[in-house]
C-alpha cells in the first residue's frame, strides 16, 4: 500500500462499493509526534556520553529526518486521516 490523500482513499473505497460515512484530519497528532521525536533527541544530544556510543551516533541522522519530517508536514505534503467506511 502506499500513501494517497484521503479524498482518492475515499473514491476508490467507493468505487470497490463501499459507502464513506466520514474523512477526518488529524494532522496535528502526527505533529505532536515528530515534536516527541525531536524533543527525545534533544535528551539524548544532552546526555552525551551517557547513552551507548550506538546510539549516540544515530541522533544526527535521526535529528535530520525529523526536520524533513517537520517541513514535510508544514508544506502540506505529508499527514494522518481515517477514512470510515461501510457496507451499503
Amino acid at each position: 500500500a502506499d500513501a494517497r490523500p484521503l479524498a482518492e482513499l475515499a473514491a476508490l473505497l467507493e468505487d470497490a462499493g463501499l459507502v464513506v460515512e466520514e474523512l477526518e484530519t488529524h494532522d496535528q497528532l502526527l505533529r505532536a509526534l515528530v515534536e516527541r521525536v525531536e524533543s527525545r533527541l534533544r535528551l539524548a544530544q544532552l546526555l552525551g556520553d551517557g547513552i551507548p556510543a550506538v546510539l549516540r551516533d544515530s541522533i544526527a541522522g535521526g535529528a535530520e529526518l525529523v526536520a524533513a519530517a517537520r517541513q514535510a508536514l508544514d508544506a502540506g505534503v505529508v499527514g494522518y486521516g481515517a477514512v470510515y467506511a461501510t457496507r451499503p
